[in-house]
């Protein structure tokens, strides 16, 4: 899958300043809270929908915390979805889009977010209480795109070595690098290393004390295995809703054309609070195509919006999206795929919409 991200660079006077990047804590209101995170938002919170978002999200930090090989956080984990980034604001963040803060004191994880999903920062709350927050930015943020994100590094597989060495010279870090590097070393050595490497590795870490460290606890080349990283790596986080519940139905003539109703309670329906000019609620759906080639796309229903994604890592690039009642015609792979529906605010915490999609024919 082609990466087209923005590759992001932190200097290293950044990076020497910490993960925070987020000021005061003057938060605002919490709506709602699961059994570790607790959602603050200044979105209108009339109309809600967020026991089964935070049940889904809390899954993910316990597949984290597996994943890594570390409990999951034992405080709680503040999180802010700032809905309409102002700056200025005290607990914004002042360095970068989204922050990730950890009070050791208190046991507490502050993540603020201009959106409302962001596994990035999630992956943090569950690595900086486990493992430090005075460890390498390299690692830490390299292991949160690989379990935060479905980013591919394919763009940067050429010459990775000599770049990411003059990457961690310089201080710098560039994320798909950071990526790159991390989902390659854990999945040749599993999660226990990467711990212990993690631990080992001072945050203000230059290319010497970066190697020797790595050959001390992986005991290899390190020249070695920077050329052995010569696969893209694919973040392993996949779209929401991807494996939640039974598949759409397909008819005896390969279409699906049925209405598609959610509400609050239904597993994957979720309203966050209400902000102008946006839907106010999502839902998912699985949809499994089962042959490949080009199908015609179709969401009707006032003011909802549609998208269908693949779930496989090596197509979740590939998208179709609908919605007053537009056909659009694109080419799907067989598999596994997420319907993502966005409705308008409804008084019953519900939405509907009209749902068809055909195979048309084999791929051009």
């Amino acid at each position: 899958m082609p990466n087209n991200r923005a590759r992001l660079v932190i200097t290293a006077a950044a990076l020497l300043g910490g993960s925070a990047g987020c000021a005061g804590e003057d938060l605002p209101p919490l709506v709602a809270s699961g059994r570790f995170i607790d959602f603050h938002t200044d979105a209108d919170a009339s109309l809600l929908c967020m026991d089964d978002f935070l049940a889904r999200e809390e899954r993910f930090v316990a597949a984290v915390a597996g994943a890594v090989g570390v409990g999951v956080p034992t405080g709680r984990i503040r999180y802010v979805w700032d809905a309409f980034a102002a700056s200025g604001e005290p607990w914004a963040c002042e360095r970068s889009r989204d922050c990730y803060r950890y009070d050791e004191s208190r046991d507490s994880g502050l993540i603020v977010s201009r959106t409302v999903v962001n596994r990035h920062e999630l992956v943090h709350a569950v690595e900086v209480p486990a493992l430090g927050q005075a460890g390498s930015k390299v690692l830490g943020e390299g292991l949160a795109e690989h379990l935060g994100s479905g980013t591919s590094t394919a763009g940067v597989v050429a010459g990775f070595p000599a770049a990411f060495e003059a990457m961690v010279e310089r201080g710098e870090l560039d994320y798909l690098l950071a990526q790159h590097f991390v989902g390659s070393i854990v999945a040749r050595d599993g999660a226990a290393k990467y711990r212990a490497f993690r631990v080992a590795l001072p945050g203000d870490a230059r290319l010497p004390q970066f190697v020797e460290v790595f050959e001390s606890i992986y005991g290899r080349s390190w020249g070695e295995a920077l050329a052995a990283m010569d696969e893209p790596i694919y973040g392993l986080n996949r779209p929401l809703g991807c494996g939640e519940g039974e598949p759409l139905a397909w008819d005896a003539e390969g279409s699906i054309d049925r209405s598609v109703v959610s509400q609050c309670g239904d597993g994957t329906f979720f309203g966050p609070g209400l902000v102008d000019g946006q839907p106010a609620f999502e839902a998912t759906f699985v949809v499994e195509v089962a042959r490949a080639g080009l199908h015609d796309f179709t969401i009707e229903g006032a003011g909802v919006e549609g998208v269908l994604q693949a779930c496989a890592s090596a197509t979740m690039s590939q998208s179709l999206g609908s919605h007053g009642g537009q056909t659009i015609r694109g080419s799907l792979e067989a598999g596994e795929h997420v319907l993502l529906l966005r409705f308008p605010a409804d008084d019953g915490l519900r939405g509907e919409a009209k749902l068809r999609l055909a195979f048309v024919g084999p791929p051009p």
